[in-house]
């Protein structure tokens, strides 16, 4: 099984790629980039393996609601991602993607994360 491509397609299906605008919240907070999957609840075990996999992140329950959202915000985890499902983006949440990755090149300058186009190869080589 191929991660990266599997977690690309979850990433754009039911996730969220966030990049902040600024350094700090209006409160003085510092803002940090995120990355997020939500589940519905019968597949909160596939969210404890993926999280196993990547070896980042937490589990929330969203209050009310038959759902889980799986959050990776530490730099290292986010990083982890980035490089798994980097070239393996199909949609426009490819750009949220290049923007993350500007974002990490500029707060770690060695990094140097080189930000692939959208994935058009065939959905059989990698779906």
């Amino acid at each position: 099984m191929n991660l990266g491509s599997y977690l690309a397609g979850l990433i754009e299906g039911d996730g969220t790629i966030v990049v902040p605008t600024s350094e700090r919240s209006v409160k003085g907070k510092l803002n940090y980039p995120s990355i997020q999957i939500a589940f519905a609840a019968k597949d909160y075990p596939l969210a404890l393996i993926l999280q196993l996999l990547i070896g980042h992140g937490s589990i929330s329950k969203r209050s009310r609601q038959a759902a889980y959202i799986y959050t990776i915000n530490n730099r290292e985890g986010i990083i982890k991602v980035v490089s798994l499902i980097n070239g393996f983006m199909r949609t426009p949440k490819n750009l949220d993607l290049l923007r993350l990755i500007l974002h990490l090149n500029h707060k770690v300058p060695t990094l140097n994360i080189v930000g692939l186009p959208i994935d058009t190869s065939s959905l059989e080589s990698n779906a």
